[in-house]
């Protein structure tokens, strides 16, 4: 596992949740989009804070190593694709590290470290 506090790695990160994961996931300050509201099951919202996510949505907390799995192997029979298939682990890892500081971020934060060049 890379050093997940590296800020490279962060802002890779970033423009990649931007386009691949907001439109189910959310972005901060975001409550749903039409993605969010028309899968079933609901996708988390990872914008909002873990305890925020087990209180509206019914999640356990995902750990680094989880979300890792996830973005890789996908949720069978939901929404979630498997990422693996066309992303490196390197890259993955870089949206695991955005995760882990997006719940802090504020919309203006968010909108500069998901912006693509």
């Amino acid at each position: 596992m890379p050093d997940l506090s590296d800020f490279e790695l962060l802002l890779s990160g970033g423009a990649d949740y931007g386009f691949m994961c907001a439109s189910c996931h959310l972005a901060p300050g975001q409550k749903e989009s039409d993605m969010s509201l028309g899968l079933y099951p609901a996708p988390p919202n990872l914008s909002i804070t873990d305890e925020e996510n087990i209180k509206h949505n019914g999640n356990d907390k995902f750990t680094q190593a989880r979300n890792f799995w996830i973005i890789k192997h996908g949720i069978k029979a939901s929404g979630m694709p498997a990422w693996g298939k066309t992303h490196d682990d390197q890259r993955i890892w870089a949206m695991v590290a955005f995760l882990e500081g997006l719940p802090a971020l504020t919309p203006e934060q968010y909108q500069i470290l998901t912006a693509v060049d």
